[in-house]
């Protein structure tokens, strides 16, 4: 579908990435704190290698497979916006399980389903430019898309860092939660036509 774009366009196509980032960056501050909460000092680097391995490998899997499926989506409401939202809402219930392991194993599998559902989100979100923007617009669409994956770096650093650092873990998973939850609800405001 291609249609007539507005300058509001490319924060509603983009703003996504800045929540999927908060969470992403959120979780490296949190994470090790856990996996150190659980286990002993002598096993901390082997069990947050195997967490990280299994992670990125479950990662990589579901965005490709997610972004075949949205590819081929046929339902009424869009192409990638229902992907877009199950994976937030998924997603925003793993941050919750995380936050509230009571062992390592725990741990593991909310990590592995927040995984999971990054990337139900992410397979689908980066088809919306090639999928709504004419190819002399993408740079720039591209451009924006950038800025809103290097924002979370001071977002993080000044709310979830800050909140982290003076012992307020579920503050701090709330606050990416919200981000991640406000920057999903802006992006089913774009506009998609079934196929």
């Amino acid at each position: 579908m291609r249609r007539m774009l507005h300058w509001y366009d490319y924060i509603k196509i983009n703003i996504y990435w800045l929540g999927l980032t908060t969470i992403s960056q959120s979780n490296g501050l949190i994470l090790p704190l856990l996996v150190q909460k659980f286990v002993g000092p002598e096993q901390q680097g082997t069990a947050f290698g195997r967490l990280r391995l299994y992670t990125l490998m479950v990662a990589l899997l579901v965005q490709a497979l997610m972004g075949m499926l949205s590819d081929r989506s046929t339902l009424r409401w869009g192409r990638r916006r229902p992907f877009i939202l199950v994976g937030t809402l998924l997603n925003m219930a793993c941050m919750i399980a995380i936050g509230a392991s009571p062992s390592y194993w725990f741990l593991f599998g909310a990590v592995v389903l927040s995984q999971i559902a990054s990337n139900i989100a992410h397979g689908a979100e980066q088809g919306l430019i090639p999928d709504l923007v004419p190819e002399d617009r993408r740079g720039r669409f591209s451009g924006v898309k950038s800025i809103m994956e290097l924002l979370p770096v001071i977002i993080v650093a000044v709310t979830v860092g800050r909140l982290i650092a003076t012992g307020q873990m579920w503050a701090a998973i709330l606050v990416a939660i919200g981000i991640l939850f406000l920057s999903m609800v802006i992006t089913m405001f774009v506009r998609e036509a079934p196929l």
